[in-house]
């Protein structure tokens, strides 16, 4: 096997992008199961008639990501700068891909889903989520700096 040898800019990228595609594939994966539907009335996302172990995968799931993008980045600094960027990337395409309908015209009127995808968006990204991915970047940032 060749060895491939990325520059380490490029390497913090790389790792960011799948960082961020990886969140928003199990966020919406999980918003599309139901589970991480907006409940005017609390503060985390309701799940409706579904089991809350779903719910704690999802955020197990989404504390591994976290430790395994920073181990691989193995910066403390460089780790937290990065989970900024990567929730940037997972918030922007959530919104996307549930906007995606009313962006190519198949919704009618023009711009309804543009405000449900928002606040779907916004009510799966925080605040617990947003928590539970910090201390999964520091936990893997210690993680990295101790055993690389």
């Amino acid at each position: 096997m060749p060895n491939i040898s990325i520059p380490h800019k490029f390497k913090s990228i790389l790792v960011v992008a799948g960082w961020g595609t990886s969140l928003a594939a199990l966020t919406l994966g999980t918003i599309f199961q139901g589970l991480l539907l907006p409940n005017p009335s609390e503060l985390l996302p309701a799940s409706y008639g579904a089991n809350p172990l779903w719910l704690w995968l999802f955020y197990l799931g989404s504390f591994g990501i976290c430790v395994l993008a920073a181990l691989v980045i193995s910066d403390f600094g460089e780790s937290i700068v990065s989970i900024f960027f990567a929730y940037g990337l997972t918030a922007l395409v959530t919104f996307v891909v549930l906007a995606l309908p009313d962006f190519s015209g198949i919704v009618q009127p023009p711009g309804i889903l543009q405000q449900s995808a928002l606040l779907f968006t916004f009510n799966a990204l925080f605040p617990f989520p947003l928590f539970v991915d910090f201390v999964g970047t520091i936990v893997g940032s210690a993680l990295g700096e101790r055993l690389l």
